[in-house]
């Protein structure tokens, strides 16, 4: 079975970024074992996009809940694909930061994900 990096793994760089966003917000929204339909608007409200475009994104999520990967392929993916643009790994934290905090509640799983990643990414 073919991941969703095997599909944009040769896209630009702010393709890979938000395929990354998009991937490690999913895999969040899950940590807690139910992605609800207002984790799903959050991450919509955090991908700048047109209408035109939000079908596509609305795909591409859906793709990436049914993968049902663990986040640290991804973070693993992105660390790959952006090592010349570490920029895009404190968005991609900040961004992760942004989400798990809209409930106005961080539970220890989300922390320790997002700390995990930070590891991976080697942010200190």
């Amino acid at each position: 079975m073919k991941s969703i990096w095997d599909k944009y793994k040769s896209s630009d760089e702010s393709v890979i970024c938000m395929v990354g966003v998009i991937t490690l917000c999913v895999s969040l929204c899950k940590v807690d074992g139910d992605f609800t339909d207002d984790e799903l608007i959050e991450i919509l409200e955090l991908i700048p996009h047109t209408e035109v475009e939000r079908e596509y994104i609305l795909n591409l999520i859906n793709e990436i809940d049914r993968d049902n990967l663990d986040y640290k392929f991804h973070a693993k993916n992105l660390k790959k694909y952006l090592t010349h643009q570490p920029k895009f790994f404190d968005f991609i934290i900040a961004t992760m930061y942004k989400l798990a905090w809209a409930d106005h509640y961080m539970d220890d799983d989300e922390l320790n994900m997002i700390q995990n990643t930070q590891e991976i990414f080697n942010i200190e």
